[in-house]
């Protein structure tokens, strides 16, 4: 099972926040390298919805640049590409106002506990790991959910935050790893 920092370190949301976006401005992140299962399509289409901009953090890889480039220029959504090397993942999440992870398929999908970590809301598309995950306990938003999420956006519960990452803390949490590891080693005696 992945394990995660329960704790990690606080961004710099001020300094991150990427210029195209003014700050009282809605922004999406997609914490992903860009390929065709990552449906950005549906990244764009939320961040339609909810009037903000899309900054996806990753590189276009695996021959996708062509149809990135086709899916972008044809919306209107202000996309942002990248992190720049002066900035941590850590504030990328500070910057943000929400995490989406749209993909059609993940073998587990980080930004699902990273959301939860960095205490962002998640608009999720119901991959079957993602499902997996949900049932630890999580309470994420659908990506399709578009008024649940304008509500919360505009009025966050620090409640939601809290459950979601005691739940974290319970079964993905990296401090707890090692005793994992010895308890799965006792388990599997060599005879």
């Amino acid at each position: 099972m992945n394990s995660f920092d329960c704790d990690p370190p606080q961004g710099d949301r001020r300094r991150a926040r990427p210029p195209a976006c003014s700050s009282d401005e809605r922004l999406v992140l997609l914490p992903t390298r860009a390929i065709a299962r990552k449906n950005i399509q549906g990244a764009l289409d939320l961040c339609t919805s909810l009037n903000a901009s899309l900054w996806i953090l990753g590189p276009a890889e695996d021959g996708y640049e062509p149809e990135l480039e086709r899916v972008l220029g044809a919306s209107n959504v202000t996309t942002v590409r990248g992190l720049a090397h002066e900035f941590s993942i850590h504030d990328a999440y500070a910057a943000a106002d929400l995490v989406v992870m749209p993909s059609t398929w993940e073998g587990f999908g980080n930004p699902v506990l990273e959301s939860v970590t960095h205490r962002r809301p998640l608009a999720l598309n119901p991959y079957p790991v993602a499902r997996e995950i949900a049932a630890f306990g999580f309470t994420f938003f659908d990506l399709s959910d578009v008024e649940a999420l304008d509500r919360f956006l505009d009025h966050p519960d620090d409640a939601f935050f809290e459950r979601n990452l005691e739940i974290a803390r319970k079964f993905f949490n990296v401090t707890d790893l090692p005793e994992r590891l010895a308890d799965l080693l006792k388990s599997v005696q060599i005879h």
